[in-house]
Formats: C-alpha cells, sequence, structure tokens
C-alpha cells in the first residue's frame, strides 16, 4: 500500500538526480513494454516451424509480422484522438487483459488465417498499450531525463530478446512451438497484476484540454515544414531493420545451416549487447545530444548491415558477432532517434504526439516486412535476394541522415 501511495505521488520538476518513485515506474513501464516486446520477438525464431506447419512461403509467414505490427499501428494511431479520455492506468489495464487474450487465441489457433487474426488481434492492443508507455515517459519526464528514461524502458527490448528468443525454442523444441504462447499467457499476467496493484493513475483530460489538444494537433499535421520531416524520418529509421530482422532466423537457418539452438544464441547474443549498450546510449544523449549521437549511430550501423546481407561467411562465429553488431547498434539507433523525435513534440501534449510517431514507426515496420516477403524467394533450399533488403536497408539509413539535417534545420 505504501508503494502505491509513494507512486502515486510522483512528481515530474527537474531534478538533478534519479528519484526511487522514478526508477519504480520506468521499472514498471518497462515490464509492460517487455510484454509487447517478447510477444512480437518470440515469433521470430519460430519462422521455420510455422512456415512448415501451416505449409507457407517465406511472404506469407512476412505476412503474418506484418498483419500484426499493422494493426498496432492502426490502432495506436486512432486511439490518440481519444485516449485522453480515460485514466491512464485503467486505459494500459484493459489493454493488457486483452492483450493476454491474444495469447490465449494464438495457442489455440489450428489454420493460417485464425493465427493471422489472432496474431492481428493482440497486435491491436499491444500499439495502444505500447503507445500509452510512451505516453507516460513523455509526460512524466522532462527532456533533461528523457533520454536516461526512455534507454533504460528500451531494456526490455533487449530483455525480451534474451529471455523471450531462447526460450521460445526450447519451448518449441521439446513441447511444440505453440506452447510459447502459453508462457506469454503467464507472463501478461503478472505485468497485468504489477500495473494494477502499482502503476500510478493519472486524471483524464478535460473537454477544454482535449479540444485544444485537438487544434494543436492539426496545426502540428498540418504545418510541412515540422511534421513530414519527422515522419519522413521515423518511417525510415523504423524501416531500416523491419526489412532484415523478420526473415533473419530464415536466411541464417537455410544459407548458414543455424540450428535452432544457435538461432537462439544469435538473439540471446544480440539482446545481451544491446541490453549493456542502450544505457550508455541514454547518457551519451544526454552529454553530448540527441542529433550527435544519432547521425554517429547510423554511420557505424551501415557496417553490419552491409557484412551480413552481402558477404557469405562460412565461419558461424563470424556470423554470430556481425549479427550481435547488427542487433546492438540497430536497437541504439532506433532508440536514439525516438528520443531526437520525442524531443521536438510540444512539451505539454508530448504523449499525444509520441503516439501518433509510434504509430507511423509500427505502419513502416508493416510496410518493409511485407515488401521484404514479396522481394526474397527460395530456391533449391536457399534463401535468394537477401542482400537486395540489405540494400534497402542501406539506403533507408542513408537518408535517415539527410533527415536528421532537414529536421535540424526545422526545429
Amino acid at each position: 500500500m505504501s508503494t502505491q501511495v509513494a507512486l502515486n505521488d510522483f512528481s515530474t520538476k527537474e531534478e538533478s538526480s534519479t528519484t526511487l518513485r522514478e526508477i519504480a515506474l520506468i521499472f514498471l513501464l518497462a515490464c509492460i513494454q517487455f510484454t509487447f516486446v517478447i510477444d512480437y520477438i518470440v515469433i521470430l525464431p519460430l519462422g521455420p516451424e510455422i512456415m512448415k506447419s501451416f505449409q507457407i512461403r517465406p511472404d506469407e509467414y512476412g505476412l503474418i509480422i506484418s498483419a500484426y505490427t499493422l494493426t498496432a499501428a492502426i490502432a495506436g494511431f486512432f486511439s490518440s484522438f481519444f485516449i485522453d479520455r480515460f485514466d491512464r492506468k485503467q486505459a494500459l489495464l484493459f489493454c493488457l487483459f486483452y492483450f493476454l487474450t491474444g495469447s490465449i487465441l494464438s495457442y489455440i489457433a489450428n489454420t493460417y488465417y485464425f493465427f493471422m487474426l489472432a496474431r492481428m488481434f493482440t497486435g491491436a492492443f499491444g500499439g495502444v498499450m505500447s503507445s500509452l508507455v510512451m505516453i507516460y515517459l513523455g509526460e512524466k519526464f522532462s527532456l533533461k531525463k528523457l533520454g536516461v528514461a526512455t534507454s533504460f524502458v528500451m531494456i526490455a527490448n533487449g530483455m525480451a530478446t534474451i529471455v523471450g528468443v531462447p526460450a521460445a525454442v526450447y519451448f518449441s523444441n521439446n513441447y511444440g512451438w505453440k506452447f510459447p504462447f502459453l508462457v506469454l499467457l503467464s507472463i501478461n499476467f503478472i505485468v497485468l497484476t504489477l500495473t494494477y496493484f502499482f502503476l500510478p493513475s493519472t486524471r483524464k483530460s478535460t473537454t477544454k484540454s482535449r479540444s485544444t489538444v485537438s487544434l494543436r494537433l492539426r496545426s502540428v499535421v498540418l504545418s510541412a515544414n515540422f511534421i513530414w520531416p519527422v515522419v519522413f524520418m521515423s518511417l525510415l529509421t523504423f524501416a531500416g531493420g523491419a526489412t532484415i530482422l523478420p526473415f533473419l532466423s530464415a536466411y541464417v537457418s537455410t544459407n548458414f545451416y543455424f540450428s535452432t539452438e544457435e538461432i537462439a544464441l544469435m538473439f540471446f547474443y544480440g539482446g545481451l549487447a544491446a541490453l549493456f549498450v542502450n544505457p550508455i546510449v541514454g547518457f551519451l544523449i544526454d552529454k553530448f545530444g540527441k542529433q550527435n549521437v544519432f547521425l554517429l549511430l547510423n554511420f557505424v550501423s551501415i557496417i553490419p548491415l552491409l557484412l551480413l546481407t552481402t558477404f557469405p561467411f562460412t565461419e558461424k562465429n563470424a556470423t554470430l558477432l556481425i549479427t550481435t553488431l547488427f542487433f546492438c547498434l540497430s536497437t541504439a539507433r532506433q532508440m536514439s532517434g525516438l528520443t531526437l523525435v520525442n524531443s521536438l513534440f510540444p512539451s505539454e501534449h508530448r504523449g499525444r504526439f509520441i503516439t501518433i510517431n509510434s504509430s507511423i514507426q509500427l505502419l513502416a515496420g508493416s510496410a518493409a516486412t511485407a515488401i521484404s516477403g514479396k522481394i526474397i524467394y527460395t530456391e533449391e533450399n536457399l534463401l535468394c535476394n537477401f542482400d537486395v533488403l540489405g540494400v534497402i536497408g542501406i539506403c533507408a539509413t542513408i537518408i535517415c541522415i539527410f533527415a536528421a539535417f532537414i529536421l535540424e534545420e526545422q526545429s
């Protein structure tokens, strides 16, 4: 009970050090983000088994992932227009409950289309849930602390990779590829319980403030000099990784003969590296500036992307090293780009703009996955045209760099 009271007394005033209340809130938000990320990422190492079970092609498997992120984007976007009418905590509890229901539907699905619909249902509530996490960050933390707070919440991405992928492979090998969704059900229930008892409530907006937000939102959207560079960069930042990641397991499995255990090891190393690097990037952002760190990460991220997709490594250890760098830099770049974009939004209504921006990123990821699924194909037991995906990712990265300079001029 004392913890509940302490969290509800959370203050957003700028302080030189992070308080215990802030740490507790960051932990809870990271737990919620963890459930969304692990639900998305757990399907990636199961790609070969899912394609075999439903007897589908790589592009049809890609549609499952694309549909998940598409519904997450649509739900997140439209929720931004009315989410302020509800208490943030109540909205999160509502989404978590139906997100949990989606895990049940994914487990009982016995056909390709049923499974896709189950993933779309889960993604819709997960998208709103993830947006609410970003809203809490934008509203509860000042710009001075936003970089560090975001980096620690984004640790959930690395933890989901470290824990989720090896666990998914283990349960899939021993109990079937559907069993991980039962485990997700248990995780979602625990997070739902933690949210109910410990997450602070927030007051819903008044009619006057909602009207003000809508007018402000319309004025920003209609301002091409401000919003379109932001949208452009968000699309490209997310699309750069979304072209590769959904098909990475199938690629190393068919072309480099990785076993399921080695695929799990690949995700484990990548997640572990991201886990250590993200907090460092957060501190660098607050010390040297968001744009400087973002530009540096974009330049460096081209190297593993080029090596992974165009150079045929026969040594598995070399491939693991490259994939680890790819995971690490992709996550760090996404986090730095998110911090850069979020800082441009009006502070008093940053939450709503963050929601729209997150939806744009998910929409870009959905489109990138669908397009990538049409580009690659299987021939003689090899996944072909993966190098084309690398070229797309590199081009997107280069355009991101120019978009960042445009943002600097427009801001």
